[in-house]
């Protein structure tokens, strides 16, 4: 009351005890500190989403064995990712004979982001003064430069973004960070489909690399990035372990967004589901040998899934008169974005009457069931 005149302008300089919490949902990256495995810890050969949920392997021409893919856990030992939260990894490996680093040969993984998650994101992708921030910590026991590419798969043109982390010391956990601009081609349609491709690539052979390959900016889909070690993929047991990584709609990196393992599982949901043994189906029988069930996912599954039987897994079907086990897959007879009921048909049964209601659960030990997948 007693302040007159204008006031001078107050600093906030030396101000001390602020801090700035940046907001929640902000990691555009499902699972990134790999906790969750529902197909299993590993090791696992083969190619496709194996292991670690959200991660797909793909291997050409590497040697006699390809690569295995598994989560590992983490101690107090692995300075770095440890102090921050992670106590999962996951980890793509060689042969214990190594492999071979031919010029059409090839090792990465990757991971897709939904269309309409990057769309609706808040990034404004067609500006390059709006970015996007890739974090994460990265390990091989091979000193190694690990490439990486981005892919903007709705749009055409220089919609491929190739970076690398460097140098890195073997044995040793590096944390990165790659800024990744907008530019004025990029189109992500608001759809479920995929929308942004990044993989991790530590070995490429030389038909897909080129020493004088542009870095960290937008180009044609040439696919070329700069040439990674062949140490790595000749080497007995290589392996390269990554965790902690976030996706975010800003100019540098935030701490990782740490969700409760509900959270992030329930995420996972929505692109694959598996329900394990002993869990009961409502349905009714359709001919002499044809069962239709209904199956309750937890969320809205991304799109149609297929399903298959985990090994040693197959379906028994009760009735009021009979029982008996099916290892025919079952197939989707409906599918709705707007509903977690999976309608479907699973012939190879006996005793089955036809309009008699019955029940079916996956029938094999715990750890099988009937898998979901709607991966991108």
């Amino acid at each position: 009351a007693n302040l007159t005149g204008t006031l001078p302008a107050i600093s906030g300089a030396n101000l001390t005890g602020i801090t700035s919490n940046p907001p929640g949902n902000r990691n555009l990256w499902i699972n990134g500190d790999q906790r969750v495995a529902q197909r299993g810890v590993g090791p696992t050969s083969g190619a496709g989403y194996k292991t670690v949920d959200g991660w797909k392997i793909y291997f050409h021409n590497c040697g006699s064995y390809g690569p295995t893919t598994e989560q590992i856990s983490l101690t107090s030992s692995d300075t770095g990712p440890w102090a921050k939260g992670f106590r999962k990894a996951y980890r793509v490996k060689t042969a214990s004979s190594g492999g071979a680093a031919n010029a059409d040969g090839q090792i990465n993984v990757q991971y897709i982001v939904e269309a309409q998650d990057l769309a609706t994101s808040g990034w404004e992708y067609t500006s390059s003064s709006s970015k996007l921030t890739l974090s994460f910590w990265i390990r091989t026991n091979v000193a190694n430069n690990v490439g990486l590419y981005t892919k903007a798969e709705d749009s055409s043109g220089n919609n491929m973004f190739t970076m690398e982390t460097g140098d890195l010391t073997a044995d040793t956990w590096t944390y990165v960070t790659k800024v990744i601009p907008g530019a004025s081609n990029l189109v992500f349609n608001c759809d479920n489909g995929q929308g942004w491709t990044v993989q991790f690539i530590p070995f490429y052979g030389t038909n897909f690399s080129a020493s004088d390959a542009v870095l960290n900016t937008w180009k044609s889909s040439d696919g070329k990035i700069k040439p990674t070690t062949d140490n790595w993929i000749t080497s007995n047991n290589a392996y390269m372990d990554i965790t902690g990584v976030q996706l975010e709609v800003a100019d540098t990196a935030t701490d990782f967004e740490h969700r409760s393992y509900q959270e992030e599982l329930q995420r996972c949901w929505r692109y694959f589901y598996l329900q394990r043994s002993n869990c009961l189906n409502a349905g009714r029988g359709t001919g002499s040998s044809d069962c239709n069930f209904t199956i309750i996912t937890p969320v809205n599954m991304r799109n149609t899934p297929s399903i298959t039987l985990t090994a040693g897994s197959g379906m028994r079907h009760y009735g009021i008169d009979s029982h008996s086990d099916s290892t025919t897959a079952p197939t989707v007879v409906a599918w709705r974005d707007t509903s977690n009921h999976i309608l479907c048909n699973q012939g190879g049964h006996s005793g089955v009457n036809d309009d008699r209601v019955l029940t079916l659960m996956p029938n094999g030990s715990a750890s099988e069931g009937i898998e979901l997948s709607a991966e991108l």
